[in-house]
């Protein structure tokens, strides 16, 4: 029941002028929402050509899971992806970098519309 009221909302959100939905999944209360659910969420707004814009749930130790994880939710909800404020927290995480920016490159020579910003 929850899902369909979360389903309905998006929809009627699109339908009023939103361009997609954004997540903080690094922060509460974004961050208990299981991936699932995002997912489920973005069918909506991809049926709408809207976009997924999130700050991916880690910047440290699993950021390059995190970036996976919205990599498959933007997959396969079949809309663009834009990550903000990516970054790797921690100087032992700053040469992951290099992999996610592969990562990306990766999704995107298959066909997923990936785009991310930095400060």
């Amino acid at each position: 029941e929850q899902m369909e009221s979360m389903r309905r909302v998006t929809a009627e959100a699109m339908e009023d002028g939103a361009f997609g939905v954004a997540t903080a999944l690094i922060y509460p209360p974004n961050s208990y929402s299981p991936d699932w659910e995002l997912t489920e969420v973005a069918r909506v707004v991809s049926r709408y050509g809207g976009i997924y814009v999130t700050h991916l749930r880690s910047e440290g130790d699993r950021l390059i899971e995190a970036l996976e994880d919205a990599i498959t939710l933007a997959r396969d909800a079949d809309l663009p992806l834009e990550v903000y404020h990516l970054k790797a927290t921690g100087e032992n995480n700053w040469p992951k970098m290099e992999a996610v920016i592969h990562r990306i490159d990766r999704a995107r020579a298959a066909g997923v519309d990936v785009t991310a910003d930095m400060y």
